[in-house]
């Protein structure tokens, strides 16, 4: 059974606002947020929409003012009155059985959700029914029935005439609480009744259905009733009301919040609800661990009894005020729709895999915050080299070493205990004295791409122009050797790679170069350029390579996509953005433990999959800072974390977090249209 009740209940606590800029308003790094307005422009009814609800096909259905949407995602189909024998077209609430039937409760023309007449549609034929005949055997008059919701699997029906509470559960239908003192509303003043009944039937959305609880409702003046499966209680202060995801009552007196456990003592809320949770508060509780919560002057937010995550601002909702809130829906891909009378609101919200580092919003700097080179530590602590600057996390805090620097840093790598980074020339950063970037050497070199460890006493360097070693002890730098003038000089080298047989492999700009074990000569070359066809390269521009545990070598190309080469046939498998690449600018390749590839581009970060070249791509909406990405920026920790660099600081992962990223959906396939043509 999917759920489908949601309430609207006004609190009035007095004037005190969430502060402007308060923590509470920012959704934290870890959550992302997409957002999507429907509305008549889109195939709606009506712009006021006032409950959803989803089928078992995954379709979602919408009752709103002029009619009856289902909602396949992309296109709507609309059922009314006129069309098919709706009883009414103002549609206030749905629901639905375990057999594939709708419920539909239909609302009085006026402003008032007044219901008038409830009737059941069948979803395979959309037939139209009275509850007496889609359910034989109801246990009361269908005429009598005021309100129907889903909570915890299960129907819920309030009627009249007596006021009572009933659930159809597996067994039948069960009587759960009589509202007796509720009768005397048949004598109410008159300044309560509505276009066509008594108060009671505009009282439904106040009710909240969640799991096997129920918090009644029915007005201002008459106590409400808190049902559980063990008891029933009832409560004069009903004003206030809302059913937490731990089955308990959470209610209001003045200024105050204050939580109702099973045992009926009272507790304290957490000091953010009763920091934030007051003022004019309007709660949208459906049956859902979560609460939406809305003030005027700061939006809305997702409450789950502990914290408050806000969903969005006041100027994105386009509501005059609370009271165009009506009701919202979670459904199975976790999107909250949101219906409002301004139209139908669709957010998604997820936790976000990606970690970031020295972005904009959280360095606080307007200045260019561009990441080369990036190094983690065992204890967590993430250095990246962004324009002049050394940036590195302290127990959580962004500090900055620059001094000394006046060119840009491309290369950082640790050899021992010690860190060294690339800038025109080799410097020290001393975590002694963290603000402070040692000089090492004074040579006339170009941009340092990158650095590596040959051994404990020299290291590898990669220039604009050029192969090096770094003698540590002797502070000494040398150039490499070439064989012959057959071999083009290297290019802007990005990155070593050691080999199984202590080789190295050299990976710069213009191709695939192959180092001794000495890391002295140049020994073999592939390239573009390459004067012998079984040392050719199919490009032109080399960003990165990896060889892969079978002796694959993968390549990522400015422009030309993802090459794999077969060294042992040489021949090549190439992939690029008509495969569903992202972008065919690829500039850094990082493994993990899965047989799979992890490539920073500049449209997006993307995976593929070395043996069944599957592939899926990740971008800002996904949870990542930037879509643009950086050549030479990436990392690969001890523990399997990446790390990639781009225009917008690190974006920092475990894959394993993604080894369940389904491609195909959970819903089942339905043909909803098709177009058949003849050979004319």
């Amino acid at each position: 059974m999917l759920r489908g009740h949601a309430i609207l209940i006004l609190f009035f606590l007095g004037c005190i606002c969430i502060p402007a800029g308060s923590q509470a308003q920012n959704l934290p790094v870890s959550q992302i947020t997409s957002k999507r307005t429907l509305s008549v422009e889109d195939g709606l009814a009506s712009r006021e929409v006032f409950c959803a609800i989803q089928d078992d096909q995954g379709f979602m259905w919408f009752g709103t003012r002029n009619g009856l949407n289902r909602y396949d995602g992309k296109k709507t189909k609309l059922f009314t009155k006129e069309r098919n024998g709706l009883a009414e077209n103002k549609i206030i609430q749905l629901a639905k059985d375990n057999n594939n039937q709708l419920l539909i409760v239909y609302g009085s023309a006026g402003f008032e959700r007044s219901v008038t007449r409830i009737e059941v549609m069948n979803l395979a034929t959309y037939e139209i029914r009275s509850l007496e005949e889609a359910f034989p055997g109801l246990p009361f008059k269908g005429k009598n029935v005021y309100w129907v919701a889903n909570g915890g699997g299960e129907l819920c029906f309030l009627i009249d005439k007596p006021f009572q509470y009933w659930r159809l559960t597996s067994k039948g239908f069960e009587l759960k609480c009589e509202m007796k003192a509720w009768d005397r509303l048949q004598a109410a003043d008159k300044k309560w009744l509505t276009a066509k009944d008594n108060y009671h039937k505009e009282s439904g959305p106040l009710c909240q259905f969640f799991k096997d609880c129920a918090l009644l409702r029915v007005g201002n003046d008459l106590p409400g009733y808190f049902c559980t499966p063990q008891k029933v209680e009832m409560h004069t202060a009903s004003d206030g009301m809302l059913i937490d995801s731990n089955r308990q009552l959470i209610f209001s007196w003045p200024q105050v919040y204050r939580k109702l456990n099973p045992q009926t003592s009272i507790n304290a809320l957490p000091s953010i609800a009763s920091t934030y949770l007051q003022g004019a508060i309007y709660f949208l509780s459906g049956d859902y661990s979560q609460s939406l919560v809305y003030k005027a002057r700061d939006g809305l937010y997702l409450y789950d009894g502990n914290t408050l995550k806000r969903l969005m601002l006041p100027e994105e909702l386009k509501i005059a005020s609370g009271y165009g809130l009506y009701s919202y829906f979670i459904d199975r891909q976790k999107n909250i729709w949101i219906c409002t009378a301004a139209g139908l609101l669709k957010i998604k919200q997820e936790n976000n895999r990606f970690t970031h580092y020295f972005t904009k919003s959280q360095l606080k700097d307007s200045s260019d915050n561009q990441v080369r080179g990036i190094f983690a530590d065992e204890k967590g602590q993430v250095y990246a080299a962004s324009w002049n600057r050394l940036w590195y996390s302290f127990q959580g805090k962004n500090i900055s070493a620059s001094i000394g620097l006046n060119d840009i840093i491309y290369g950082i790598h640790r050899n021992g205990d010690k860190m060294y980074v690339g800038e025109l020339n080799i410097f020290l950063f001393d975590p002694q004295d963290k603000k402070v970037l040692k000089k090492l050497t004074d040579s006339v070199l170009t941009e340092i791409w990158s650095l590596d460890s040959l051994s404990s006493e020299k290291l590898l360097v990669g220039t604009t122009n050029a192969i090096l070693t770094y003698s540590i002890s002797r502070n000494e730098i040398s150039p490499v050797t070439y064989p012959n003038d057959s071999i083009p000089k290297a290019k802007f080298v990005y990155r070593f790679i050691r080999r199984k047989d202590n080789k190295f492999w050299v990976i710069a700009q213009n191709g695939l170069y192959l180092l001794n074990e000495g890391a002295d000569q140049v020994i073999d070359y592939f390239g573009g350029s390459s004067l012998t066809p079984a040392h050719r390269l199919p490009f032109d521009i080399l960003l990165d390579a990896y060889e892969d545990e079978k002796g694959f070598m993968w390549f990522a190309t400015n422009g030309s996509g993802l090459f794999r080469w077969d060294r042992t046939r040489n021949t090549f498998k190439h992939f690029n953005s008509t495969d569903g690449l992202p972008s065919d600018i690829l500039y850094r390749i990082e493994s993990d433990d899965n047989s799979n590839l992890w490539i920073s581009t500049d449209n997006g970060l993307m995976r593929i999959n070395t043996k069944d070249f599957t592939s899926s791509s990740y971008s800002t909406s996904s949870g990542i800072s930037h879509n643009e990405f950086n050549r030479a920026s990436s990392f690969k920790a001890t523990d399997g974390r990446l790390f990639f660099g781009g225009l917008d600081g690190v974006n920092a992962f475990y894959p394993n977090d993604f080894n369940n990223d389904k491609r195909v959906s959970d819903l089942p396939v339905r043909i909803i249209s098709y177009s058949k043509f003849s050979a004319e």
